[in-house]
């Protein structure tokens, strides 16, 4: 989850795209402002990274580390 003009949101942006061309996976970008409803959950929170329905990350985060993060929430559970 983004916004424009989020400086956090840019500056994950380029690492979050290569980790995901790395590892064959596709990365998709809501802009929470083009939905009242995502704006209202997200609004404070922006960038929100997601695996599924589960956060993996928010606001200010470390792309590097996404990879732990990604490999915690998918042993945990099933994530739809």
């Amino acid at each position: 989850m983004t916004r424009r003009g989020c400086h956090l949101c840019d500056l994950v942006s380029g690492p979050l795209e290569q980790l995901a061309m790395a590892r064959g996976l596709q990365l998709l970008v809501y802009d929470i402002d083009s939905d009242p409803d995502l704006r209202a959950q997200y609004h404070e929170r922006v960038p929100v990274l997601l695996w599924g329905r589960r956060v993996l990350a928010e606001g200010r985060f470390d792309p590097g580390s996404i990879r732990e993060l990604r490999a915690a929430a998918s042993s945990s559970s099933t994530i739809p």
